[in-house]
């Protein structure tokens, strides 16, 4: 069974919610739901890791992200050549016959041919920290595209779990609906007997057809309900072709202790969003320093061997060699409007790290004031169930001696109902809440250090 419990940097926080309040809510989950839920053996059962697995191996978005970061690891590879030497042999060839004429040497000849052969060897000596700024800036991009894969893993993995615990949570209310209709055909039943031996009116049998018809349809609408949720969960994890299988029930829920200044630390360091966005915002610094030299002179070097061989004179060899610079110190004001599109790129880059930050933060106290409301909700659900269920136990024992009417009885069960319900959604709702809150502090997925 899943047993998780994540914590950020092993910091414990401020529990708001004692942990042996939810042992006394799953006990109640189980005894409540465990003993119907899908008993088929050849039923396939899906864990959460299998499908977060399935999920990264198989989403779109992650394979673009991992092509992206091999892209920029080429682009990295192509800027460090700049450094490094550039080597090219060229060789030509000619022919001349009758009245052509063949120039060779100085000389014409009316006959013959001509060979050339030229080995060129071009170094890059220094260009005032142009190159270095543009393998900087090359690993930089790299480093942003790296911080993309690791969000769109973050979400993927996200996304999984909300269309898992979506399941879970529908699955559970098939089950509920199910007992529901179950109950009620019960009811009808022993209706039924106490009308043909006329200790009930027909109303009271009419009353309890009815329930039957509406937990039948409540039934048929829950089934609907988890067929759409496995397909939901198809979709994100691209693994399964059809809905045959359920998903395993978590039996146990350790609460998260959430205490907002330390998550919002948490977050600020760990979200790959922020890291994106800081690494954009130095790329674009050093696109800048790049712009600004872009009109500074380059100084290179130059060695060629050649080998000349004709059919009117001997062969002809030569080695030269030389330096060149080459200073482009006008260039009608294209640099500078290169800087100044920079500068304004800069800006921009600023003030989307500013803004991540923000939305950042508010993400983490919107995720941690939720878990806070659910675990509420959860303790609230738990005794109005608890209630539901006494109160249902009194009026059937009332009514079996005829001192409360039907339409109590199904007051009563329609309230055990909604109740069941309203419990099985606020645990999804907490599983889903922690799940977002740990995507909110950046502790879902691999760390920035993983390799690509």
């Amino acid at each position: 069974m899943i047993k998780k419990s994540f914590r950020a940097d092993n910091r414990r926080y401020n529990s708001t919610l004692p942990k042996f309040a939810f042992t006394v809510f799953f006990a109640l989950f189980i005894s409540l739901f465990l003993t119907k839920v899908y008993s088929r053996e050849n039923t396939p059962v899906l864990t959460l890791e299998e499908c977060i697995k399935y999920a990264l191996a198989n989403n779109p978005t992650l394979q673009q992200a991992v092509s992206t970061v091999g892209i920029n690891k080429a682009k990295t590879k192509e800027a460090g050549s700049d450094y490094l030497p550039t080597v090219s042999t060229t060789t030509s060839y000619a022919h001349a016959s009758g009245s052509a004429g063949l120039a060779t040497a100085g000389t014409i000849a009316t006959k013959g041919s001509a060979y050339l052969t030229q080995t060129t060897l071009e170094q890059l000596i220094w260009d005032f920290g142009q190159t270095v700024n543009q393998i900087k800036l090359a690993k930089q991009n790299l480093t942003t595209a790296q911080y993309a894969f690791l969000e769109a893993q973050g979400n993927t993995i996200l996304n999984t779990k909300k269309a898992y615990f979506e399941v879970l949570k529908t699955q559970l209310l098939v089950d509920t609906a199910s007992e529901n209709l179950s109950q009620a055909k019960v009811h009808f039943g022993k209706t039924k007997g106490f009308y043909e031996v006329g200790f009930k009116q027909k109303f009271d049998l009419t009353k309890e057809e009815t329930n039957v018809s509406k937990a039948n349809l409540d039934y048929v609408t829950a089934k609907k309900n988890y067929e759409v949720a496995k397909a939901s969960l198809n979709n994100i994890i691209g693994k399964i072709k059809d809905t045959n299988y359920k998903v395993e029930e978590i039996q146990e829920i350790k609460p998260i202790e959430a205490n907002l200044s330390e998550a919002i630390i948490v977050a600020t360091k760990n979200r790959n969003e922020i890291l994106k966005k800081e690494s954009e915002l130095k790329a674009a610094q050093t696109d800048l320093e790049i712009k600004k030299k872009g009109n500074w002179p380059t100084l290179s070097m130059d060695t060629s061997y050649g080998a000349k061989d004709s059919n009117t004179t001997s062969a002809v060899d030569s080695l030269n060699f030389g330096f060149l610079l080459k200073w482009p110190w006008f260039d009608s004001f294209k640099t500078q409007s290169q800087v100044e599109e920079a500068e304004e790129n800069l800006k921009i880059a600023r003030a989307n790290f500013q803004e991540q930050t923000l939305d950042i933060i508010l993400e983490v106290q919107d995720a941690v004031f939720s878990l806070e409301e659910v675990e509420e909700k959860i303790k609230s659900s738990a005794k109005v169930l608890d209630e539901s269920r006494q109160n249902l136990e009194i009026i059937n024992a009332r009514y079996q001696e005829g001192l409360s009417s039907v339409v109590e009885v199904n007051d009563a069960e329609s309230a055990l109902v909604s109740a069941k319900k309203n419990y099985v959604m606020a645990l999804a709702d907490y599983l889903m809440a922690q799940a977002n809150y740990e995507k909110a502090v950046g502790i879902v997925g691999q760390s920035p250090r993983t390799n690509f």
